[in-house]
């Protein structure tokens, strides 16, 4: 696969669906609706793109939405199981907030998925009330289903819960329910969606304890079992870190691979999933030009774009780049998790 731009292939975050059924208020598909585009990518789209040579490269796919859930995308059990036929031992990270799927939806994505994947359901409560005070319109009756289904599966299950100022203090019911559906980990975030970050204060707002206080979500992590996180693929962006120099100040995850290549539910190409976002509306229009929009040109011709060596230049003083991967923020820990 010719790449003169070096980037990584390993490591894919498609953005299957932008779809949601949910209404949650920090989310940029309720927050920002000028730029939103309700659209999914295709088994077709994915078949023309990751073709067998491709996936030689591919080691680890993200399934996670930016605007929306991957579950919702049409044909999102033909792409898994495309994903899986074509090579078992891909790693897929799939991050749901798990409602309005059937037990027999649950029945078939269990079939598809193996011992080298892993699936991250976003609950922020412990029944439907609880959670349903962030994730407006979730359905805790089939969430529940989704859970028993995949309770007794070889796939690693993680339970991912924000802070909010109606939950942190039931950390210890989540627990319990995560382990009563068998769970593997349990993970705790703080969120910078609050005070000084987006510049307002509602009674979404925890203690200030449970706030981030960086520019990064903050993860505390539960083991609820001794099961191993699938993610051998990680090995490869550790070897890249260790021969990366700094640009400037800055060492750009996206030419190490951790978050892994973006392709948003249209088709276009991004360095990661933080670089345009639609909180700036008018960078992020700009940014969507035919040369990036794989249904256009073709991934090959996306990757190899003209508009790489600007953004390659721009780094060094890039908003986002400082944020994110400013040289005293990443670490071997960092580089090693998605």
């Amino acid at each position: 696969m010719q790449n003169k731009y070096n980037w990584p292939l390993w490591h894919w975050h498609l953005e299957l669906s932008s779809i949601c059924t949910l209404a949650c208020p920090r989310c940029s598909r309720t927050e920002v609706k000028e730029g939103l585009v309700q659209t999914s990518l295709t088994l077709d789209f994915i078949k023309n793109n990751f073709t067998p040579e491709m996936l030689q490269y591919v080691n680890r796919i993200s399934l996670c939405g930016y605007d929306g859930d991957p579950i919702y995308c049409k044909d999102f059990l033909s792409i898994v199981e495309y994903f899986k036929q074509a090579k078992p031992t891909i790693e897929l990270y799939i991050v749901t907030n798990g409602s309005y799927k059937t037990k027999i939806w649950w029945e078939n994505l269990k079939q598809i998925l193996n011992e080298h994947d892993q699936i991250h359901w976003s609950i922020d409560g412990w029944d439907q009330k609880s959670n349903e005070q962030y994730r407006i319109n979730s359905n805790w009756d089939s969430i529940l289903i989704g859970l028993d289904v995949m309770s007794n599966s070889n796939v690693y299950k993680t339970w991912d819960f924000i802070y909010f100022a109606h939950n942190y203090h039931g950390v210890d019911a989540v627990t319990e329910l995560a382990k009563q559906y068998n769970f593997d980990q349990l993970r705790l975030t703080k969120s910078t969606k609050f005070t000084g970050k987006y510049g307002f204060k509602d009674n979404l707002e925890p203690p200030k304890e449970y706030v981030s206080s960086s520019d990064r979500f903050e993860n505390e992590l539960v083991y609820l079992s001794n099961r191993a996180e699938p993610k051998t693929s990680y090995k490869q962006a550790l070897s890249i870190y260790e021969q990366t120099s700094p640009i400037d100040d800055i060492i750009p995850l996206c030419k190490i691979g951790s978050k892994g290549l973006f392709i948003n539910s249209q088709g276009y190409l991004f360095p990661c999933c933080w670089i345009v976002h639609r909180y700036d509306v008018k960078n992020y229009l700009s940014f969507l030009t035919e040369d990036i929009n794989i249904n256009k040109v073709g991934i090959e011709t996306a990757l190899n774009s003209s508009k790489w060596d600007r953004f390659i230049d721009t780094i060094p003083t890039n908003k986002i780049c400082n944020m994110k991967c400013k040289s005293n923020l990443i670490s071997k820990d960092v580089v090693g998790r998605w």
